[in-house]
């Protein structure tokens, strides 16, 4: 087994086992949307990402879970650029979701009422709606943005390269029996082999290699930094992320639109 391959499959191995351990609700039952009568939808806006993050490896996550924990200052130091880099270019990931899906919304002549809800710590779906008190509304549409960022591949059967990487998850609840009218996880750029959701590829255009060519060259002296190469065009850091928000998007009321609700 040659080098890149046995990283490919430590990466993988080392993600399953942190996403298993703390991923929030990561095996969410997937429900093609129902026929129903929905006219008027309660939306609990996702509100701030909870997870803005560039995941770009150094040299330490080439040995497994050691070398993980050695990077993890390095990586809460890359969260502060791409936090400060968002406030830069005015780029609020869960306020943009909330105003284009709830103009996607009203113009297939949905009334619509936005709630800005508290969240916990973990992201994810409520597990109840009770707190909501009575809805007026026909259904309740729930969003969490799970992480939205750059990261690199997890599959060990395809490129590493690094995209933006974008978790989202959607709910649409019966206010009055609570029964799931439908539900969804969507990964944008990075897919996970493990993890039922649909799976929505970022363009080419947004990829950046992960290597300079020769295998993980990232362990070598004078190693080719995709770092260095994300953050010499901020622009397109957060374009990125902002295409991975339309994308979903436009998936997710495509589903909504199926039934004709």
């Amino acid at each position: 087994m040659g080098k890149k391959l046995v990283i490919n499959y430590l990466i993988l191995l080392m993600s399953t086992i942190l996403i298993s351990a703390c991923g929030p609700n990561l095996q969410v039952q997937r429900v093609p949307i129902k026929e129903n009568s929905v006219k008027s939808i309660t939306f609990l806006e996702p509100g701030p990402a909870k997870s803005l993050t560039i995941n770009i490896p150094g040299a330490g996550t080439g040995f497994g879970v050691i070398g993980a924990l050695a990077y993890l200052p390095e990586l809460k130091e890359d969260n502060k650029k791409i936090d400060n880099l968002s406030s830069k270019f005015n780029f609020n990931p869960g306020k943009e979701f909330s105003d284009l899906l709830k103009s996607k919304l009203a113009s297939s002549n949905f009334s619509v009422e936005a709630i800005l809800v508290e969240r916990n710590k973990v992201p994810g779906l409520f597990k109840s709606y009770d707190f909501l008190g009575e809805v007026n509304s026909d259904a309740i549409l729930d969003i969490s943005i799970d992480k939205i960022g750059w990261e690199t591949g997890m599959n060990i059967h395809s490129s590493l390269d690094w995209r933006p990487s974008t978790v989202v998850q959607a709910a649409l609840i019966d206010s009055k029996t609570k029964e799931i009218l439908y539900s969804e996880r969507f990964m944008y750029g990075n897919h996970h082999p493990l993890i039922n959701a649909k799976k929505i590829d970022a363009p080419k255009e947004y990829y950046i290699k992960s290597t300079g060519g020769s295998g993980y060259d990232d362990l070598e002296e004078e190693a080719y930094d995709p770092k260095k190469e994300l953050l010499s065009d901020e622009a397109r850091l957060i374009q990125g992320m902002r295409l991975s928000i339309n994308s979903i998007i436009e998936q997710l009321s495509a589903d909504l639109m199926k039934k004709n609700l």
